[in-house]
C-alpha cells in the first residue's frame, strides 16, 4: 500500500502535532488501536478538525487506515 498521494498531507500533520502536545497522548492511543478509542471532547474535536480522526460519539478512530503505518512508525 502506498502513501504517496497522502505524503505531503501526512508530513504536514506530523510537523503540526508537536505544536499541540495535549493531542499526542490521545492520538497515539488512536493510532495503536484498530477499534475506536474513548477520547475526551477537546482533543477529539481538534484531531477531527485536523482531518486525522472521525468521531463516533465520544470515540475516535483514524480518518483513514492508510494513516496508521505512517504515524505508528513515527510515534514508536
Amino acid at each position: 500500500i502506498t502513501l504517496a498521494i497522502y505524503a505531503e498531507h501526512l508530513q504536514q500533520q506530523w510537523w503540526n502535532l508537536p505544536r499541540y502536545p495535549n493531542l499526542l497522548p490521545s492520538f497515539t492511543q488512536i493510532v495503536r488501536q484498530s477499534s475506536p478509542v474513548d477520547c475526551t471532547a477537546e482533543p477529539a474535536s481538534q484531531l477531527q478538525q485536523m482531518g486525522l480522526v472521525h468521531l463516533h460519539g465520544s470515540q475516535a478512530s483514524l480518518a483513514c487506515e492508510l494513516f496508521r503505518p505512517f504515524f505508528r512508525d513515527r510515534l514508536s
